[in-house]
């Protein structure tokens, strides 16, 4: 996904960086990134997931992930056990940093 000014003035997308969803996965193979150290592969899985959309630092992205274990919590979801990020593009300025954070909900 692709955050263009108009989605930044979806209300569902704050200021400080977050943009939650509820969206239908359709499963699949997620592959390792030869010579990325940590870099795994495994199937994603498929239902409905929780995304979260972190813009800014990585070192603040507990907070995008605080934001969807809330938004569970809150509409008494429960979680399938897997998540996966996906980073967009890197940026030399934290700003233009994009993390998707999807967790597969049961």
């Amino acid at each position: 996904m692709r955050l263009t000014p108009d989605t930044r003035r979806n209300p569902r997308f704050s200021a400080a960086g977050l943009l939650l969803l509820l969206v239908a996965s359709c499963g699949g193979t997620v592959e390792g990134v030869e010579g990325v150290e940590g870099g795994q592969g495994g199937e994603s899985g498929a239902g409905e997931a929780a995304v979260g959309v972190h813009v800014g630092s990585y070192d603040r992205m507990k907070e995008t992930h605080d934001a969807i274990h809330a938004w569970r919590a809150a509409n008494s979801r429960a979680f399938a056990g897997k998540s996966w990020e996906i980073y967009g593009d890197w940026s030399d300025d934290p700003a233009k940093l994009e993390t998707t954070i999807v967790y597969l909900l049961k």
